[in-house]
């Protein structure tokens, strides 16, 4: 059985043998793909553990030495939070919002270690329908071509 455990000091992962060996595995098969994986953790319903599994999962992806770009898409920004505060990092100005509204997610990236990267979550995020509705009537002549 893997246990997690998360601290405001630290946190980690305690797992038997055979666990070790399945996620050396996936390591391996992993790091033999020359593609990206997208992997979505994605529930609507609040207290379900979106933030809990998302920080564990970063924690192991880079213990692995996977690189991975986490993407905090949640208004409340607790993944965001969680690892800047474990990184001890600081937030760019730019924020996910911003990015997207600015056609540029480069600046809103936070490198956190060698493997991990991060584009923060920001309570903007509830104006994305606007930016979309906002984008697509812009754009609708090259939509429709």
């Amino acid at each position: 059985m893997i246990q997690y455990y998360y601290t405001k000091k630290e946190w980690g992962v305690v797992m038997e043998k055979e666990e070790l060996k399945i996620l050396e595995e996936l390591r391996r098969i992993l790091n033999s793909k020359n593609e990206a994986i997208v992997i979505l953790n994605n529930y609507f319903k609040g207290g379900v553990g979106k933030s809990k599994l998302s920080t564990m999962f970063a924690y192991l992806t880079d213990k692995f030495n996977l690189k991975v770009l986490m993407i905090d898409k949640d208004l409340q920004a607790t993944l965001t939070k969680d690892l800047a505060k474990t990184f001890k990092v600081e937030l760019p100005r730019v924020n996910f919002y911003e990015g997207l509204k600015n056609g540029n997610l480069a600046s809103s990236i936070v490198h956190l270690t060698d493997n991990l990267d991060l584009i923060p979550g920001t309570f903007d995020l509830m104006l994305l329908p606007k930016l979309t509705r906002s984008w697509t009537f812009e754009n609708e002549s090259r939509l429709l071509a």
